[in-house]
């Protein structure tokens, strides 16, 4: 199962996430600007090029459960940047 999250110019849609353990993540960009996707304090770094979309792996096998701060690095100096919670495996 996918949960989607929308990047649009210089914010994300939603900007509070629960993912399933067992869940990937869909990173759609449908603005005019390339943006990112990265959780703080670990590897995921993802650039999304306009009018794209990336996928991710199940979010428990690349991030541990916990809450998260993600944001664009282009634009989190601008408030481009989100919450996601992540549940267990399973």
């Amino acid at each position: 199962a996918l949960v989607t999250v929308r990047q649009e110019d210089n914010v994300f849609d939603p900007e509070c996430l629960v993912v399933l353990g067992g869940q990937s993540l869909r990173i759609r960009n449908v603005g005019a600007n390339v943006h990112n996707f990265s959780v703080e304090g670990t590897s995921v770094d993802l650039d999304v090029q306009p009018g794209s979309q990336s996928n991710t792996e199940p979010v428990a096998t690349i991030i541990a459960a916990g809450k998260y701060t993600f944001f664009c690095t282009f634009h989190r100096s601008i408030g481009m940047e989100g919450e996601i919670t992540i549940t267990a495996a399973g």
